[in-house]
Protein backbone atom coordinates (compact mmCIF):
# COMPACT_ATOMS: atom_id res chain seq x y z
CA UNK A 1 0.00 0.00 0.00
CA UNK A 2 2.59 2.25 0.69
CA UNK A 3 4.03 1.83 -2.73
CA UNK A 4 1.07 2.59 -4.38
CA UNK A 5 1.12 5.78 -2.04
CA UNK A 6 4.36 6.98 -3.24
CA UNK A 7 4.31 6.46 -6.99
CA UNK A 8 1.27 8.38 -6.69
CA UNK A 9 3.33 11.38 -5.15
CA UNK A 10 5.70 10.64 -7.33
CA UNK A 11 3.04 11.38 -10.02
CA UNK A 12 1.48 14.34 -8.44
CA UNK A 13 4.76 15.98 -8.22
CA UNK A 14 5.67 15.57 -11.85
CA UNK A 15 2.27 16.66 -13.18
CA UNK A 16 2.54 19.40 -10.94
CA UNK A 17 6.56 20.33 -12.50
CA UNK A 18 5.01 19.82 -16.24
CA UNK A 19 2.63 22.20 -15.26
CA UNK A 20 4.53 24.75 -14.10
CA UNK A 21 6.52 24.76 -16.97
CA UNK A 22 4.20 25.09 -18.94
CA UNK A 23 2.79 28.23 -17.41
CA UNK A 24 5.88 29.71 -17.24
CA UNK A 25 6.18 28.69 -21.06
CA UNK A 26 3.26 31.30 -21.47
CA UNK A 27 4.29 33.50 -19.41
CA UNK A 28 7.64 34.33 -20.25
CA UNK A 29 6.82 35.86 -23.83
CA UNK A 30 4.41 37.88 -22.22
CA UNK A 31 7.09 38.97 -19.79
CA UNK A 32 9.93 40.00 -22.77
CA UNK A 33 7.20 41.63 -24.73
CA UNK A 34 6.13 43.51 -21.82
CA UNK A 35 10.02 44.29 -20.96
CA UNK A 36 10.37 45.98 -24.33
CA UNK A 37 7.92 47.89 -24.58
CA UNK A 38 8.49 49.26 -21.09
CA UNK A 39 11.83 50.43 -22.49
CA UNK A 40 10.31 52.03 -25.15
CA UNK A 41 7.64 53.89 -23.07
CA UNK A 42 10.89 55.15 -20.82
CA UNK A 43 12.19 56.27 -24.02
CA UNK A 44 9.00 58.42 -25.21
CA UNK A 45 8.71 59.38 -21.37
CA UNK A 46 12.09 60.72 -21.38
CA UNK A 47 12.70 62.09 -24.75
CA UNK A 48 9.55 63.01 -26.46
CA UNK A 49 6.77 63.63 -23.71
CA UNK A 50 8.52 66.71 -22.17
CA UNK A 51 7.92 68.60 -26.09
CA UNK A 52 4.84 67.33 -26.39
CA UNK A 53 3.53 68.45 -23.09
CA UNK A 54 4.09 72.58 -24.28
CA UNK A 55 3.81 71.86 -28.48
CA UNK A 56 1.39 68.67 -28.74
CA UNK A 57 -0.79 68.73 -25.61
CA UNK A 58 -2.90 65.76 -27.45
CA UNK A 59 -0.23 63.85 -28.17
CA UNK A 60 1.23 62.59 -25.33
CA UNK A 61 2.77 59.03 -24.70
CA UNK A 62 1.46 56.55 -22.18
CA UNK A 63 1.18 52.55 -22.02
CA UNK A 64 -2.28 52.96 -23.18
CA UNK A 65 -1.91 55.00 -26.20
CA UNK A 66 1.54 54.07 -27.75
CA UNK A 67 0.94 50.71 -29.86
CA UNK A 68 -2.01 52.90 -31.55
CA UNK A 69 0.71 55.14 -32.48
CA UNK A 70 3.38 53.18 -33.18
CA UNK A 71 3.28 53.67 -37.12
CA UNK A 72 2.87 57.50 -36.67
CA UNK A 73 6.12 57.02 -34.25
CA UNK A 74 8.14 54.83 -36.88
CA UNK A 75 7.35 57.25 -39.94
CA UNK A 76 8.40 60.44 -37.48
CA UNK A 77 11.31 59.00 -36.12
CA UNK A 78 12.88 56.61 -38.32
CA UNK A 79 11.47 57.09 -42.17
CA UNK A 80 11.24 61.04 -41.61
CA UNK A 81 13.88 61.53 -39.46
CA UNK A 82 11.79 64.95 -37.75
CA UNK A 83 12.00 63.73 -34.27
CA UNK A 84 13.02 64.17 -31.47
CA UNK A 85 12.73 67.77 -32.32
CA UNK A 86 16.03 70.58 -31.60
CA UNK A 87 18.88 69.39 -29.10
CA UNK A 88 16.94 66.38 -27.75
CA UNK A 89 18.75 63.27 -29.57
CA UNK A 90 18.35 59.48 -29.14
CA UNK A 91 21.20 57.24 -28.10
CA UNK A 92 21.46 54.08 -30.16
CA UNK A 93 20.48 52.29 -27.04
CA UNK A 94 17.06 54.32 -27.16
CA UNK A 95 16.87 54.04 -31.04
CA UNK A 96 17.41 50.20 -30.82
CA UNK A 97 14.69 49.92 -27.62
CA UNK A 98 12.20 51.70 -30.17
CA UNK A 99 12.73 49.24 -32.97
CA UNK A 100 12.58 46.07 -31.00
CA UNK A 101 9.01 47.56 -30.12
CA UNK A 102 8.03 48.30 -33.19
CA UNK A 103 9.28 45.06 -34.62
CA UNK A 104 7.54 43.10 -31.60
CA UNK A 105 4.20 44.87 -32.89
CA UNK A 106 4.67 44.21 -35.99
CA UNK A 107 5.81 47.69 -37.61
CA UNK A 108 9.09 47.77 -39.28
Amino acid sequence: MRKYFFILLFAFILLGFKNAMAKQSEIIPYIAENSVKSKALTVLEQKCNDCHLKKYKSIIFTEKNMDVLAKSIHIQVFVKKKMPKGKVKLTDLESESLRAWLTSIGIQ
